[in-house]
């Protein structure tokens, strides 16, 4: 059965030829979906229309400015967030196609190959460089490792007080900008 010319009408308040309005009366005493759907709407018109009308707080039209300007400026802050994801996933896009155009030649492999052995030369230098610390340890008399270490402590803890008054003055002075 068709419903649809008759939920409109039902909906929208049929104003329309006797002809019509007496089939919807027709349709209505067969068709138990159209008649619920009747009698709820004209409930909900009737309690749209004797409903106590609540008056706003006094404050609604601040809140509701104030809300409207947060939420702008939110939207605002996420449309940039989304154009720059936008604009950075494009240049990763292009770079990655560039790279296939004109870097051809270069393999995969290659350039796995290229890391390891960096990464190779890289620890072996390392451990040259604790092999002679280590043996400069060795034959150093005490007295000088012991001044050695005194100033390496000398300039870590001077580090670490140049880092914490950096973050005292950041965080509890507040930097101004000029």
């Amino acid at each position: 059965m068709n419903h649809k010319p008759f939920e409109s009408w039902i909906i929208e308040g049929y104003s329309g030829n006797p002809a019509e309005k007496e089939q919807l009366e027709e349709h209505l005493a067969v068709c138990p979906q159209c008649s619920k759907l009747e009698k709820s709407w004209n409930m909900a018109r009737h309690q749209l229309k004797t409903a106590p009308v609540k008056k706003a707080p006094a404050n609604f039209v601040g809140l509701w400015q104030s809300n409207l300007v947060r939420f702008r400026e939110k939207q605002k802050r996420k449309q940039a967030r989304t154009l720059l994801a936008g604009y950075i996933a494009g240049a990763l896009v292009a770079l990655i196609a560039l790279s296939a155009v004109l870097l051809p030649k270069i393999s995969l492999i290659s350039v796995i190959v290229t890391a390891t052995s960096a990464m190779v030369r890289l620890i072996e230098s390392i451990k040259q460089v604790w092999t002679i610390i280590l043996s400069l340890v060795k034959v150093a008399p005490t007295t000088t490792i012991l001044v050695i270490a005194a100033m390496v402590a000398g300039w870590i803890l001077l580090a670490v007080l140049a880092w914490a008054v950096s973050v005292w003055k950041v965080s509890v002075k507040k930097v101004v900008a000029k």
